[in-house]
């Protein structure tokens, strides 16, 4: 699958490597399985307990009105609608998720509403590395690490982290020597 507006940012004077997307069920799986599930599961459970409340009657016999008490459970559940949308909109940011690797930058495309774009030229690369959760290594994928001269500190950790990752792809030994050795190019 091509995405046509990415690659109207490369230069004419670029040649591309490799481009791709991230793998759909690596994608998707990550958005299920991420930190926030046990938190969810915990405070719907919790919350369970108050709308088995609201439905069986009790709230309305303590005097509570059963519309505020609706009301009050719907917003104290916003960490689950967070959630549930970070599921809903996986479609979203994986369809604008794209990957170029030139002989000159590495470009990023991601976003849910819109396409951001990221460039990082590889002469910014300081630091490639690569990443394999539980998911990845189900799924055969692995993330690329890029990290270059004007990444931040992460708190609590001498490494940095620019946030520029080209996520859940296939061949991500292969992308990672290519980027590797176009650096050596330079």
């Amino acid at each position: 699958m091509e995405n046509n507006e990415l690659k109207m940012l490369v230069g004419s004077d670029e040649n591309i490597f490799w481009e791709g997307k991230p793998e759909r069920k690596c994608y998707v799986l990550k958005s299920i399985f991420n930190v926030m599930l046990p938190f969810v599961v915990v405070w719907t459970g919790f919350d369970g307990i108050f709308i088995k409340a609201i439905f069986s009657g009790e709230m309305a016999d303590s005097g509570i009105p059963t519309a505020f008490a609706l009301l009050f459970i719907m917003l104290h559940m916003t960490p689950v609608w967070i959630y549930i949308g970070g599921i809903l909109t996986s479609g979203i940011r994986y369809k604008n998720a794209y990957y170029i690797v030139t002989d000159k930058a590495v470009y990023i495309s991601s976003g849910i509403f819109a396409a951001n774009t990221e460039v990082k030229m590889l002469s910014d690369i300081t630091n490639v590395g690569f990443t394999r959760g539980l998911i990845e290594k189900n799924t055969g994928t692995g993330n690329i690490l890029l990290n270059g001269h004007t990444d931040y500190p992460v708190r609590g950790n001498s490494r940095t982290r620019s946030g520029f990752e080209i996520k859940s792809i296939k061949d991500y030994e292969r992308v990672l020597k290519l980027i590797k050795d176009l650096q050596i190019d330079l």
